[in-house]
């Protein structure tokens, strides 16, 4: 939001809400410009300011219990920060910029339930400045929780890698940045709001595919033949608007979230949508038996590491906990095959060169069979610890093969 001169927000009903004695809030600001120097509350509680001090080129706080506290560091003109005030229930105050105390103080001094709370400065001044993701707390936050909310910078620049977000709560945007810019594709209205959605997107290196509840809902080519650049970073509940960057935090729940490092087939996403929550049982036995056996069918696209947990219910909804009854490895998924041939030249120049590719869970070169020998052979393991010690093995590139990949010339 931007405010010139003397445009404000206000909120009159937060303040009842801060019954704990103890209390933080903040967020980002941006201090464009001013005529003179005085300075721009830029969140308060009546009496209680937040505010930038123009001519000193720091950040405050004031209340009227207090001389007031100063960051003890400068901060320049067009810049976005972090500023947030923690009071805790010991009358412990602190002023932090960008996740870094600038002040401490001690502060009986809080907000009336009838106050209102200003964003922006309700008296006059003459400036210019931008204020985002704006927050209150009835409680302090910890200090690595302040670090953590300014952690992120306040716009993402450069690269972008690969993401999937939603969009005005019903659409679905994802892509990625693959060297000359960010590219992304845009769902029509495919989300149902306030429920429960599986949502999974793969790009198989042609073309973008969106899934939702197990449906391929929409799809697009625009990446195809691109790759998206290397990222040591995997950030969940948090993204930034295309063109300014501004950054815009997850509002919902999510749950049971997945990265694979190959596309899944429409089949393997319909399996995994169809497996989520519990599924009955079929039992064997009459109504009054005390013991009974049960059976349930494996469902199709199964391809890595499971477990099956039980739980009972009687006719009167009452569930009983659930509890592990097997855990291991299924694979009844077919192995992955693709094969392409190029020839070239005619009569004794002749040649046909194959190029191949072969991805299983429990991939062997046993059985290989190919039209010719191969001139170069690439092996990929799951090499993860853990997976490796759930399956018994103890050392690296030993027998968890899942991609053969190469080619050969006849």
């Amino acid at each position: 939001k931007s405010f010139t001169g003397n445009e404000y927000l206000s909120n009159n009903t937060v303040a009842a809400a801060l019954d704990s004695g103890a209390l933080a809030f903040g967020g980002w600001v941006y201090a464009d410009s001013a005529l003179d120097s005085e300075t721009w509350a830029f969140a308060q509680f009546a009496d209680m300011q937040l505010y930038y001090d123009f001519g000193a080129a720091q950040f405050g706080y004031a209340d009227p219990t207090i001389t007031p506290a100063l960051s003890s560091s400068g901060f320049g003109l067009e810049q976005w920060y972090h500023v947030v005030l923690v009071i805790d229930g010991s009358n412990n105050g602190t002023l932090y910029v960008n996740g870094q105390s600038e002040a401490t103080f001690s502060t009986t001094h809080r907000p009336a339930a009838d106050d209102v709370y200003y964003l922006g400065d309700p008296g006059e001044g003459d400036h210019e400045g931008w204020l985002d993701n704006m927050f209150v707390f009835n409680r302090a936050l910890s200090p690595s929780e302040v670090s953590m909310l300014a952690y992120y910078p306040k716009r993402i620049t450069g690269t972008s890698y690969p993401l999937l977000e939603v969009v005005d709560g019903t659409k679905l945007r994802a892509g990625f940045d693959h060297g000359i810019g960010l590219t992304t594709f845009t769902t029509p209205d495919v989300l149902t709001p306030d429920a429960w959605n599986h949502v999974a997107a793969t790009f198989d290196g042609t073309s973008y595919h969106f899934f939702v509840n197990g449906v391929d809902v929409y799809s697009d080519p625009g990446l195809a033949g691109q790759s998206p650049f290397d990222t040591e970073e995997f950030v969940i509940g948090l993204g930034a608007d295309a063109s300014s960057g501004l950054l815009n935090f997850f509002q919902g729940q999510l749950d049971d979230l997945r990265i694979y490092r190959r596309a899944l087939d429409a089949v393997e996403i319909q399996s995994i949508y169809a497996r989520s929550g519990w599924d009955e049982v079929t039992l064997q036995g009459t109504s009054g038996d005390n013991f009974s056996t049960w059976s349930y069918p494996v469902p199709d696209g199964l391809e890595g590491l499971y477990q099956v947990s039980l739980r009972g219910a009687d006719m009167f909804s009452n569930t009983l906990g659930s509890r592990l009854v097997w855990a291991g490895t299924v694979d009844n998924t077919a192995p992955r095959i693709s094969l392409s041939a190029q020839h070239e030249g005619i009569s004794s120049t002749a040649q046909t060169t194959y190029d191949f590719s072969i991805q299983d869970f429990f991939l062997s070169e046993e059985n290989l069979a190919l039209p010719c020998t191969p001139s170069t052979l690439e092996r990929e393991y799951f090499n993860s610890a853990w997976l490796r010690t759930r399956l018994g093995q103890t050392s690296p590139n030993s027998s968890m093969l899942f991609k053969l990949s190469g080619s050969c010339l006849e």
